[in-house]
Parts: C-alpha cells; structure tokens; sequence
C-alpha cells in the first residue's frame, strides 16, 4: 500500500470521525432542542392556568359587580318602603287621634261604647259583618298580639287591630265603600259623610263585640273562682 492510498484512508477516515462526531453533536442539539420544546410547553401550560385563573376573577368581579348593583337596587326599594312606613304610620296616627279628640256620631259611650242607629246603618251598608266574619281569624291574631287581660284592653287592641290592615287588600271593599258612600243622618239629624276614622270605630266596636262573645267571656267563665283566706 502506498503513501497516497494511506493518506486517502487517513482523509476518509477522518471525515468519518468528523462525520459520527457531528451526527453526535447533532444528537445532543436536537434532544437539547426536544427538552427546551418540552419545558416551553410546561410554561405554556402554566399561563393557560394563569389565564384560566384570572378569567375565573374577572368572573368573580363580574358577580360582586351585579351583587353591588343589586344592593343598590336593593337599598332604593328600602328608602321606597321606609317612606311608605313613615306614610303609613303617620296616616294610623292621625286617625288615632281624630279618634280620641273628635265627636264621632258612628258610637256612643253608654257603658261600654255602642254603635249609634246611624253606625248600624254603615255597618250593614259596609257589609262589615261579612268582612270581619271573613277576616276574623288574622284580626283576633292581630289583637292577640296585644295585652287582652280587661275588656278594655279587648276594645283597644281591636281599633288597633283594624288599623293594621288598613292598607292590605283585604280592605280594598271597606275604602271603596267610604268612597262611594253617600251622606247619613245622625241620631241629632244632621248629616255626616263617613270618613276613615269613623269607619274604623264602627269595625272596630263590632270586632270587639264578636271577639268578647268567642273568646274573651269565654275563658272568664272557665277561670277557677280564687280562694278567699279567714
């Protein structure tokens, strides 16, 4: 073998040792290349997180925003109400004392207060009887809401009793009727409208009346006599 064959083996081999070592090189960039491509897939994953996280918030801050806006809602419809209590209660007021400082022909103090004749007359014109039968189980709870040791407490707590449904819709016939009613003639021969204080008072007389005839005289008569001492 001569000098030039040796020395195009040499070459050859040498270019196959450059050749395996790049093929080497090759290798290690291309798993080098695999494992970047694996953790920029890590990373990517971890902001799909991220974004899934800060999406869940802005969601979160979307329902406080809708529950903020229906508090304030909420908080118009309480200053509605509250007006509407303070309108109610100044109405109950003012007809609490157009009952005790004004001459109602509707009653009479006669031991205990009495309908007149002409109170009578609204109350069947009213068809009071039907409206108190009708409601006479949520008026008696509504007095009962009261103190009912006397009678007079029984008399007391019925006016009140009639008061407090004043505005529901149960009462919607009552105020039509005082709406629609003509003038009567009282026991002195003078005429008179009904207003609602005098409606009131006659609703009221004949509640206590049918609340002391079921209930009250009743559990009087079956109280134990007390025992006298000496």
């Amino acid at each position: 073998m001569d000098i030039s064959t040796i020395g195009i083996i040499a070459s050859l081999l040498v270019s196959v040792i450059t050749l395996a070592t790049l093929l080497v090189k090759f290798g290690e960039f291309k798993e080098r290349v695999n494992h970047f491509a694996e953790e920029f897939k890590k990373i990517d994953s971890k902001f799909d997180k991220i974004d899934g996280k800060f999406d869940k918030i802005d969601g979160k801050f979307d329902r406080i925003d809708a529950e903020l806006k229906q508090l304030r809602n909420d908080l118009a419809d309480l200053k509605v109400n509250v007006a509407n209590i303070g309108a109610v209660v100044g109405t109950h007021d003012n007809i609490l004392q157009k009952k005790y400082t004004s001459y109602d022909p509707s009653n009479c103090k006669n031991s205990p207060r009495r309908l007149t004749k002409m109170g009578q007359q609204i109350l069947a014109d009213s068809n009071g009887r039907k409206f108190l039968e009708d409601n006479k189980k949520m008026l008696f709870e509504r007095m009962e809401m009261g103190l009912m040791k006397s009678r007079y407490d029984v008399e007391q707590n019925a006016y009140k009793a009639i008061l407090s449904i004043m505005n529901d819709d149960v009462f919607i016939p009552i105020k039509d009727f005082i709406y629609e009613s003509s003038l009567y003639t009282t026991d002195d021969g003078d005429k008179t409208e009904v207003d609602m204080p005098m409606m009131c008072n006659v609703l009221a007389i004949e509640l206590r009346d049918l609340y002391l005839k079921e209930v009250f005289e009743p559990k009087q008569t079956q109280r134990p006599t007390p025992l006298r001492m000496g």
